[in-house]
């Protein structure tokens, strides 16, 4: 892939920062969630990556390589999330540790059985620069200064990170958890409501300081969470189902001229200890998420 950015002015204007921002979107929320094992986490960690970038683009005078310096901050942003969220982290990487014969990158129907859980068993230099390049195609010059590292340590990365998810992949599968009784039961009333339009009836579910994130839209708090659902009730272009989306539970949304067809997009509920809605995440107007997640029904 090559690097769009390499040559632009390193005095960038708010409009063509805000336009590199919308045409990145969907291949860094694709590298967020992979690197954090969710859609919904990878989401809050491209949120955390774009408040970052308009701190610090405002105070720098010189962005050579704006698209580099954005996966960085993302990079960075994904670690934050593992380390805040305790998960295992190890990483070994010699800088002069190359592969001993060629090395083969992963096919897409190799990627297509991976879910994101499984690229989260791999150190996090390792999960970037094979998510880096065998998932959004970049090269090992553009890695290499996507991670701050040498192309040697990418090279040394691919290698181990390819062998390392190829026998994962092999090994014994993880058998999905079944949803908790009383997560399913709120998700259960939750779709009944929305599915007849009883939007009162949904408002009432929701916490005093429910935060909705429409994704790639606009994010509302509170009371103004309920413009959302008399939006919805003015469309005819969702129906609505249980399921799993990278073995979390989730609604998927389907066409309802197509129900044979895939799911359009998602939507993702938290919930409080007292049953309220605390956070509702859809992604109507980010359904690039549905291109590389593991989706399964629940009947």
């Amino acid at each position: 892939m090559s690097d769009q950015t390499e040559n632009l002015p390193t005095s960038i204007s708010s409009r063509e920062f805000e336009k590199l921002l919308t045409e990145m979107r969907p291949d860094l929320h694709r590298y967020c969630a992979r690197m954090t094992g969710s859609v919904p986490d990878g989401e809050d960690v491209l949120q955390e990556t774009y408040t970052r970038a308009y701190e610090l683009v405002s105070k720098q005078d010189q962005i050579s390589n704006l698209r580099g310096w954005l996966y960085r901050i993302a990079h960075n942003k994904a670690i934050d999330y593992l380390r805040a969220s305790k998960i295992r982290q190890t990483e070994e990487l010699d800088d002069e540790l190359l592969a001993t014969e060629p090395d083969q990158p992963l096919e897409d129907k190799e990627l297509a059985e991976m879910t994101m859980s499984v690229f989260l068993k791999l150190p996090p230099m390792q999960r970037g620069a094979v998510i880096l390049k065998d998932v959004l195609d970049y090269s090992l010059k553009e890695i290499s200064g996507f991670l701050d590292i040498n192309i040697s340590s990418v090279q040394g990365a691919l290698h181990r990170g390819r062998s390392n998810l190829r026998a994962f992949a092999t090994g014994s599968k993880e058998e999905p958890q079944p949803l908790q009784k009383r997560e399913m039961q709120l998700l259960e009333k939750y779709v009944a409501r929305f599915s007849a339009r009883d939007f009162d009836a949904l408002r009432e579910m929701l916490a005093e300081d429910v935060r909705l994130d429409l994704v790639g839209r606009e994010q509302l708090v509170g009371e103004k969470v309920g413009i959302y659902f008399g939006n919805y009730n003015k469309l005819r272009d969702w129906q609505l189902t249980l399921g799993k989306v990278e073995r979390r539970p989730a609604i998927l949304v389907y066409d309802p001229e197509n129900l044979e067809g895939p799911p359009i997009y998602c939507m993702f509920i938290q919930w409080s200890s007292s049953d309220e809605v605390t956070k509702i995440y859809d992604f109507r107007y980010a359904r690039y998420v549905m291109q590389d997640a593991e989706v399964s029904t629940i009947l």
